[in-house]
């Protein structure tokens, strides 16, 4: 059957990047709250949910003032939610697109579903819909009132879509935000994965080297560049020196964890010497790459003036290096091709003045842990 429908897609900006660096217990809880909010809401002004999946809610309606009313209320309510909270990685950042346009209705497997081009239209809206504004389709306005305020943010085009479409909202926008729809977009977790990959790429070359122990100091090097680099994307601009500190107290609670991977790897040069570290590269990148949520998770912490537990710790890293030490079996020459094109860009971080002191401070500290 099908019929006409004002469509609601909610989404929580860039939740994926949240997801992979706050804990279960803050995303459960997040997620707890806007279920409630929508839900709350939905009874409120006679709203159908349909479907949802994690921070994502498709909902229709039979009015498009009941539609826009719904999507004012459930931003104001997450607006609060988000004042609640100083670090930006905790505030939901809700952002809701609406469509106008036939849908069908489809029984699958017991389930009611929903397709239709306005649906699909909705969700290539909210991928440049900012946080906490609200995107419609031009025939979504037409069934707008005339004394409803809208401001025109041009035609857009979208994949899949044949002619551009032009796009209204009912949130106050300045010029500069208006302009930035129009820039190519990459997105914080892309940035900060991009400086984790080759980082643990040159992490996996090192490894190569053919003296006992040497790879666990100068892997070091790199945990530095990766802190101090990490810190600058998350907004919480760390030195090298200050950078030491953290892997000092980050590294702690994970000796065997981190070292002890290391020293398998002399130990596989000793028995393989000359495939022994090709063989043991992908484990490097796993070392390196399985610390990254460590220490955006301490970060994090940081700006709420807590401490990162130290079990808490120790479950995040075991869990990220495995997963990435399976992934890496398969991709040891990519990662080792790209370990050497970025090798000088990563160790930019031997050059500075502090190295020679900071060197002393973190042998020392390795030494006594022994």
């Amino acid at each position: 059957m099908t019929e006409k429908k004002y469509i609601i897609l909610t989404d929580i900006k860039e939740f994926t990047y949240k997801n992979a660096l706050l804990t279960n217990t803050q995303i459960e809880e997040m997620l707890q709250v806007f279920d409630e909010v929508v839900m709350t809401s939905a009874d409120q002004y006679d709203i159908s949910i349909i479907k949802s999946i994690w921070d994502a809610y498709l909902a229709i309606s039979d009015s498009a003032q009941n539609a826009v009313e719904f999507t004012k209320d459930i931003l104001s309510k997450t607006q609060k939610y988000d004042a609640n909270h100083k670090i930006s990685i905790k505030k939901m950042d809700l952002r809701v697109a609406l469509t106008y346009g036939s849908i069908t209705k489809n029984k699958s497997m017991n389930l009611d579903d929903y397709f239709w081009e306005c649906i699909n239209l909705a969700s290539r809206i909210i991928d440049i819909t900012p946080a906490w504004k609200i995107f419609l389709s031009w025939d979504f306005m037409k069934q707008l009132s005339k004394d409803q305020d809208c401001i025109s943010l041009w035609k857009h085009d979208f994949h899949g879509v044949i002619q551009k479409t032009e796009l209204f909202t009912i949130s106050q926008m300045s010029r500069e935000e208006i302009k930035s729809l129009t820039l190519d977009e990459n997105t914080l977790l892309q940035e900060c994965d991009k400086i984790v990959f080759r980082s643990a790429c040159v992490s996996a070359i090192l490894s190569a080297q053919p003296l006992p122990f040497v790879e666990s100091f100068n892997i070091v090097w790199v945990h530095l560049y990766m802190i101090v680099k990490l810190s600058q994307k998350l907004e919480r601009g760390v030195t090298l020196r200050s950078g030491a500190k953290i892997f000092k107290e980050v590294v702690t609670p994970l000796w065997a964890g981190y070292f002890g991977s290391q020293w398998l790897g002399t130990l596989a040069k000793i028995v393989l010497p000359w495939i022994g570290w090709y063989l043991f590269s992908p484990i490097s990148f796993a070392v390196t790459y399985g610390m990254w949520k460590v220490y955006t998770s301490y970060f994090i912490h940081m700006l709420s003036d807590s401490k990162l537990p130290e079990n808490e710790i120790i479950w995040i890293f075991s869990k990220q290096k495995d997963m990435w030490r399976t992934i890496a079996k398969s991709q040891k020459k990519d990662i080792l091709k790209t370990g050497k094109k970025f090798y000088k860009d990563v160790m930019w971080i031997r050059k500075k003045s502090e190295y020679s002191e900071i060197q002393k401070d973190l042998i020392s500290m390795l030494k006594s842990q022994k």
